[in-house]
This record gives structure tokens, C-alpha cells and sequence, in this order.
């Protein structure tokens, strides 16, 4: 039965986060009025003690609290779940390891102006600690259907600098209307492993008529080095490739020349997920020509090659230093350079206070 007095649906996906979810959600607790809003915990099948701490957390916070157990299926499922049994008008899905601001509920004042997606500003913060969000005042923006395609431009590559601050390609940082993703069937494609939030945010974009941007920090986002998007994965390449398949079909309809631009930056960041997830993972242990002459081979992969043709100076500008400076060599091929530069790079992250 539907909760009528429920504004805010926070949806958690808890996969091994035992270390993280009891901080994670005493955190949200610090929100006032806790009878707006929910926090779902759906812990996709883990087998750490995610799920005891989940049900003793429900046991502890019983009107706010609510754990659900599900076969593992990725988080793209469990997020899913969450968006199909919500109860609030708004949703806002928070990653096991994060934060969100004490003042988080207070931006569901926006529902009055019925904005489909509502987007905060996110910090990175690290060790734990959540850094003092200094106030400032305010500030509103808001797109309309015009907008789309600079929005969905900028979600794959970020140049607007008004824009820098705002979680576009994140599923957290924001607040969708749960009527708007139910009413346009916007969910999460599991069939798209690395990326998903680009495809899920770029179907939202596509379909959405008010978008309200407050320049405000809602969110703070822990760099968790150990979490899915840093672990080794032997498959990253048929991985990558397919998600390239997948959101360049979504963006087929798009006549835009800034958006295919975009389109290839996007491209070329799985290519260095690639990189980072299998080739130069401290876990693979394959020698350098090896994973020199497999960067190569993935190079001429047909989507890989056309996002490399279309490279120029201002898209590596917008990349980081070790990024750019090991992008730079593939676009020329020099694969091996670019294999000592990756071998130094692992090696200054096994140093000491790394």
C-alpha cells in the first residue's frame, strides 16, 4: 500500500559493505522530519554480514528503515527494485559508501515547482571524513526540453564550467520523480555493465520536461578504491565494447555535432576503464609487450578507432594528468611508452600513504 506521507525514497544498494552501510545510513538519519521520508536497503546478495547489519538496522530505525534481501544481480537490478517499490514522491539512490547532507529532505521543497529530476552539486571526500560544506547561497537553474542536448553533451563530456560541480553522470546526487521514471519505463539496462548510470541518466535526459539544477552540496562521494569500478576485471574489453554499442544506438536519434563529440569522449573513457580494469590492473600479471600489443588490439576495435580519430588536444585538456599523459601515447601509438607509464603508475600507487 502506497505511503502517502512519504516525500523522500532514499534506495541503497548493499553489496559487501558491511564496513560502510550502519555510517552510511546513520548519516541520512540526520535528516530531519524522518516520518517524509524512507531508506530502502537492498542488499543484492552479499556475503559478508551486509545483510545482518541491514535487518538490525531495520530493527533499530523501524518506521525509516526497511531491508530487503535479493539474489545477486548487480546493482543495476537492485536499484531497479528499489525504483518499483518506493513509496516517496521523489527517489534518491545513495551508493553503500557515501554520504548525503544533513539537509538532504530539504530539497524536496522543489517538488512545488514539479520538477522531473531535481540535481545537487557532490564532493569527493576522503578517510572518512565529511569535510564542512561551507554555505553559500542557493542558486537555482532550470532546463527545459530545449536544453537537452546540451545537458546530455555535458553528461558525457564536461565542458560547461557552470555545470563542473553538478552530478550529471551520477544516479546519486539527485532526485527523480518516481511517477516521471514509472510513467516513461526509465530504469536500469543490466545488460550494461560499466557505465550504466551514462545510460540511465541519458534515457532520463531524453524524456524529462523541467529540470531544476541547485548549486548546492547534496552529496559526498567516497573514492573507494576497492569498490566495483576499481577491481579487476578480466572481461573490461567485451565489457566496454558493448556498453559503446548500447549508448551510441541510445544517442542515434541525436543530429548534433557537440553531442557526437561528446559521444567519443564517453567512448574513449571506457577504453581507459579498460586500461585501469584488466591491462594494468596490479592483478594482472602479464608482461609488458603483452599488454602493450593488447592496448593495440584494442585500439582497432571500429568503436575505439573513430573515437581516436575524433581525439583532439581540447579532450585530453579535459582528462587528468596521468590520463592525458598515457591517452596521449595510444593516440600516437606508442603502446609500449604508454605500457612503462601504466607500470609506473601501479607502481606509485603501491607506494606507502597511497
Amino acid at each position: 500500500m502506497e505511503n502517502n506521507t512519504i516525500i523522500l525514497s532514499f534506495i541503497v544498494p548493499i553489496y559487501n559493505g558491511a564496513l560502510y552501510i550502519k555510517e552510511c545510513v546513520e548519516q541520512i538519519l540526520k535528516n530531519p522530519n524522518r516520518e517524509l521520508y524512507e531508506i530502502l536497503l537492498i542488499n543484492d546478495g552479499s556475503t559478508d554480514q551486509s545483510g545482518i547489519i541491514c535487518k538490525q538496522l531495520e530493527k533499530d530505525y523501524p518506521s525509516t528503515v526497511h531491508a530487503v534481501d535479493i539474489e545477486n544481480g548487480g546493482v543495476s537490478r537492485a536499484r531497479n527494485y528499489g525504483i518499483k517499490n518506493a513509496h516517496g514522491k521523489y527517489i534518491a539512490f545513495v551508493d553503500q559508501d557515501d554520504f548525503v547532507s544533513e539537509n538532504f529532505i530539504f530539497y524536496t521543497k522543489l517538488q512545488e515547482k514539479e520538477s522531473d529530476i531535481i540535481i545537487l552539486n557532490w564532493q569527493g571526500w576522503e578517510s572518512r571524513i565529511l569535510k564542512e560544506n561551507k554555505p553559500t547561497p542557493e542558486k537555482e537553474v532550470v532546463f527545459l526540453p530545449d536544453d537537452k542536448e546540451e545537458l546530455i553533451a555535458n553528461l558525457l563530456y564536461p565542458t560547461n564550467g557552470q555545470l563542473k560541480d553538478a552530478s550529471l553522470v551520477f544516479p546519486w546526487g539527485k532526485l527523480y520523480k518516481r511517477d516521471f521514471l514509472l510513467e516513461n519505463n526509465l530504469y536500469f539496462n543490466p545488460e550494461v555493465l560499466i557505465c550504466e548510470d551514462v545510460f540511465f541518466n541519458i534515457k532520463c535526459f531524453l524524456a524529462y520536461k523541467k529540470i531544476t539544477y541547485v548549486k548546492s552540496t547534496g552529496y559526498y562521494y567516497y573514492n573507494n578504491r576497492t569498490s566495483a569500478g576499481s577491481s579487476y576485471n578480466e572481461n573490461a574489453c567485451s565489457i566496454g565494447i558493448k556498453s559503446n554499442e548500447l549508448i551510441t544506438d541510445l544517442l542515434s536519434d541525436i543530429n548534433s555535432d557537440k553531442v557526437r563529440k561528446a559521444n567519443y569522449y564517453s567512448i574513449l573513457y571506457r577504453y581507459w576503464w579498460c586500461v585501469v580494469a584488466d591491462f594494468y590492473h596490479v592483478q594482472n600479471k602479464d608482461h609488458l609487450l603483452k599488454r602493450a600489443d593488447r592496448m593495440k588490439k584494442l585500439k582497432e576495435e571500429s568503436c575505439y578507432r573513430n573515437a581516436f580519430n575524433n581525439l583532439d588536444n581540447e579532450m585530453l585538456s579535459v582528462m587528468d594528468f596521468n590520463q592525458r599523459l598515457i591517452m596521449k601515447q595510444v593516440w600516437k601509438g606508442h603502446f609500449l611508452l604508454a605500457s612503462c607509464l601504466c607500470k609506473l603508475r601501479i607502481l606509485m600507487r603501491k607506494r606507502p600513504g597511497k
